[in-house]
Protein backbone atom coordinates (compact mmCIF):
# COMPACT_ATOMS: atom_id res chain seq x y z
CA UNK A 1 0.00 0.00 0.00
CA UNK A 2 1.78 3.18 -1.34
CA UNK A 3 -1.25 5.39 0.18
CA UNK A 4 -2.66 6.24 -3.65
CA UNK A 5 0.34 8.64 -3.69
CA UNK A 6 2.04 6.64 -6.75
CA UNK A 7 0.69 5.04 -10.09
CA UNK A 8 2.05 1.79 -8.70
CA UNK A 9 -0.82 2.17 -6.51
CA UNK A 10 -3.99 3.57 -8.25
CA UNK A 11 -6.57 1.78 -6.31
CA UNK A 12 -6.65 4.00 -3.55
CA UNK A 13 -5.82 7.21 -5.38
CA UNK A 14 -9.44 8.77 -4.26
CA UNK A 15 -9.20 7.53 -0.60
CA UNK A 16 -8.42 8.75 2.32
CA UNK A 17 -7.32 5.30 3.92
CA UNK A 18 -4.64 6.43 6.61
CA UNK A 19 -2.98 3.34 8.64
CA UNK A 20 -2.62 3.10 12.36
CA UNK A 21 0.20 0.48 12.22
CA UNK A 22 2.47 -1.22 10.33
CA UNK A 23 4.68 -4.44 10.30
CA UNK A 24 6.89 -4.85 7.98
CA UNK A 25 8.40 -8.01 7.81
CA UNK A 26 11.52 -8.22 6.30
CA UNK A 27 10.99 -6.03 3.77
CA UNK A 28 13.04 -4.47 0.75
CA UNK A 29 12.93 -0.37 1.46
CA UNK A 30 15.62 0.27 -1.72
CA UNK A 31 15.29 -2.33 -4.32
CA UNK A 32 18.69 -1.02 -5.89
CA UNK A 33 20.54 -2.10 -2.58
CA UNK A 34 18.73 -5.07 -1.77
CA UNK A 35 21.58 -7.80 -1.52
CA UNK A 36 24.29 -4.89 -0.19
CA UNK A 37 24.76 -7.60 3.11
CA UNK A 38 24.73 -10.74 1.10
CA UNK A 39 27.60 -13.04 -0.49
CA UNK A 40 28.96 -12.06 -3.70
CA UNK A 41 27.26 -14.85 -5.90
CA UNK A 42 23.71 -13.60 -4.54
CA UNK A 43 24.84 -10.11 -5.14
CA UNK A 44 25.23 -10.92 -8.90
CA UNK A 45 22.14 -12.38 -8.65
CA UNK A 46 20.70 -9.83 -8.16
CA UNK A 47 21.87 -7.53 -11.15
CA UNK A 48 20.45 -9.62 -13.56
CA UNK A 49 17.25 -9.27 -15.47
CA UNK A 50 15.17 -12.30 -14.02
CA UNK A 51 16.34 -11.39 -10.49
CA UNK A 52 12.77 -10.74 -8.66
CA UNK A 53 13.52 -7.32 -8.15
CA UNK A 54 13.87 -6.80 -11.40
CA UNK A 55 10.50 -8.74 -12.59
CA UNK A 56 9.01 -6.75 -10.15
CA UNK A 57 9.89 -3.27 -11.08
CA UNK A 58 9.99 -4.30 -14.65
CA UNK A 59 7.66 -6.88 -15.33
CA UNK A 60 8.20 -10.65 -16.91
CA UNK A 61 8.80 -9.36 -20.38
CA UNK A 62 11.17 -6.38 -20.30
CA UNK A 63 14.44 -8.21 -20.78
CA UNK A 64 15.52 -5.33 -18.13
CA UNK A 65 17.86 -5.12 -14.78
CA UNK A 66 17.42 -2.37 -12.03
CA UNK A 67 20.62 -0.76 -13.44
CA UNK A 68 18.92 -0.33 -17.07
CA UNK A 69 15.52 1.25 -15.06
CA UNK A 70 16.81 3.43 -12.41
CA UNK A 71 13.69 5.39 -12.54
CA UNK A 72 11.00 2.85 -11.89
CA UNK A 73 13.08 1.15 -9.39
CA UNK A 74 13.66 4.22 -7.84
CA UNK A 75 9.58 5.03 -8.24
CA UNK A 76 9.53 1.08 -6.79
CA UNK A 77 11.32 1.53 -3.48
CA UNK A 78 9.35 2.15 -0.60
CA UNK A 79 11.87 4.37 1.07
CA UNK A 80 11.23 7.01 -1.83
CA UNK A 81 7.55 7.30 -1.14
CA UNK A 82 8.15 8.83 3.03
CA UNK A 83 6.34 12.15 3.28
CA UNK A 84 7.18 14.35 6.03
CA UNK A 85 3.81 16.56 5.84
CA UNK A 86 1.83 13.04 6.26
CA UNK A 87 1.02 12.06 9.62
CA UNK A 88 2.57 8.41 9.75
CA UNK A 89 1.59 5.62 11.83
CA UNK A 90 3.98 3.31 14.07
CA UNK A 91 6.21 1.17 12.26
CA UNK A 92 7.76 -2.31 13.54
CA UNK A 93 10.50 -3.55 11.49
CA UNK A 94 11.11 -6.80 12.11
CA UNK A 95 14.16 -8.96 10.07
CA UNK A 96 16.49 -12.06 9.82
CA UNK A 97 19.65 -11.50 10.73
CA UNK A 98 20.35 -14.90 8.33
CA UNK A 99 17.84 -13.52 5.61
CA UNK A 100 19.42 -14.19 2.21
CA UNK A 101 16.65 -12.86 0.02
CA UNK A 102 16.69 -9.49 1.38
CA UNK A 103 19.54 -7.94 3.18
CA UNK A 104 18.71 -6.55 6.96
CA UNK A 105 20.13 -3.59 6.06
CA UNK A 106 17.39 -2.85 4.18
CA UNK A 107 15.05 -2.68 8.00
CA UNK A 108 17.85 -0.41 9.04
CA UNK A 109 17.79 2.36 5.70
CA UNK A 110 13.74 2.09 6.13
CA UNK A 111 13.65 2.95 10.18
CA UNK A 112 16.63 5.66 9.73
CA UNK A 113 14.75 7.28 6.67
CA UNK A 114 11.10 6.94 9.36
CA UNK A 115 12.85 8.25 12.06
CA UNK A 116 14.05 11.07 10.08
CA UNK A 117 10.36 11.47 8.67
CA UNK A 118 9.32 12.08 12.78
CA UNK A 119 7.30 8.44 12.27
CA UNK A 120 7.52 5.96 15.53
CA UNK A 121 9.92 3.42 14.01
CA UNK A 122 11.31 0.25 15.68
CA UNK A 123 13.69 -2.34 14.07
CA UNK A 124 14.17 -5.91 15.78
CA UNK A 125 16.34 -8.28 14.66
CA UNK A 126 15.24 -11.51 14.65
CA UNK A 127 18.25 -13.50 15.72
CA UNK A 128 19.41 -16.22 13.27
CA UNK A 129 15.84 -15.82 11.38
CA UNK A 130 15.93 -16.10 7.22
CA UNK A 131 13.70 -14.67 5.14
CA UNK A 132 10.23 -15.70 7.15
CA UNK A 133 8.84 -19.52 7.09
CA UNK A 134 9.95 -19.83 3.51
CA UNK A 135 13.48 -20.91 5.03
CA UNK A 136 12.00 -23.90 5.72
CA UNK A 137 11.34 -24.95 2.29
CA UNK A 138 15.32 -24.90 2.07
CA UNK A 139 15.13 -27.67 4.63
CA UNK A 140 16.42 -25.59 7.28
CA UNK A 141 13.77 -26.05 9.85
CA UNK A 142 15.75 -23.48 12.59
CA UNK A 143 16.14 -20.80 10.10
CA UNK A 144 12.67 -20.58 9.36
CA UNK A 145 11.02 -21.37 12.67
CA UNK A 146 12.65 -18.25 14.43
CA UNK A 147 9.19 -16.60 12.60
CA UNK A 148 6.60 -19.10 14.10
CA UNK A 149 7.62 -18.56 18.08
CA UNK A 150 5.44 -17.63 20.72
CA UNK A 151 7.72 -14.43 21.50
CA UNK A 152 7.62 -13.70 17.76
CA UNK A 153 3.91 -13.42 17.08
CA UNK A 154 3.61 -11.99 20.71
CA UNK A 155 5.74 -8.93 19.14
CA UNK A 156 3.40 -8.43 16.31
CA UNK A 157 0.28 -9.03 17.77
CA UNK A 158 0.74 -7.15 21.01
CA UNK A 159 1.94 -4.28 18.47
CA UNK A 160 -1.14 -4.72 16.34
CA UNK A 161 -3.84 -4.75 19.32
CA UNK A 162 -4.98 -2.47 21.85
CA UNK A 163 -1.59 -2.13 23.91
CA UNK A 164 0.57 0.43 23.40
CA UNK A 165 0.87 1.76 20.07
CA UNK A 166 5.00 2.35 20.46
CA UNK A 167 6.66 -0.13 19.41
CA UNK A 168 9.37 0.21 21.65
CA UNK A 169 6.52 0.12 24.59
CA UNK A 170 5.75 -3.41 22.89
CA UNK A 171 9.25 -4.46 22.74
CA UNK A 172 9.71 -3.43 26.78
CA UNK A 173 6.12 -5.58 27.90
CA UNK A 174 7.93 -8.60 25.91
CA UNK A 175 10.69 -9.84 28.02
CA UNK A 176 13.53 -10.42 25.83
CA UNK A 177 12.79 -8.69 22.93
CA UNK A 178 14.98 -5.43 22.32
CA UNK A 179 14.85 -2.97 19.46
CA UNK A 180 17.49 -2.49 17.34
CA UNK A 181 19.22 0.26 17.82
CA UNK A 182 21.48 1.53 15.66
CA UNK A 183 24.81 3.28 17.59
CA UNK A 184 24.89 7.15 17.87
CA UNK A 185 27.75 8.78 16.14
CA UNK A 186 29.75 10.30 18.97
CA UNK A 187 30.12 13.99 18.22
CA UNK A 188 32.32 16.42 19.56
CA UNK A 189 35.76 16.15 22.34
CA UNK A 190 35.74 12.62 24.31
CA UNK A 191 35.11 13.21 28.14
Amino acid sequence: MLGGRSPLDPATADSEAAGQAVVDNFGASDLTRIAADSDPATQAAYEGTDDIAALFVNGRTSGASLADAPQAAAEANPIGHLDSASALPAFLLPHGTADPVVSPSQTLLLHEALRAHGADSTRVAVLGAGHGDLAVLDDDEEVGRSWSTRRTMDLITDFLGTGPRTAEGVCRRLRGVRPVVPPRTRRGPRR
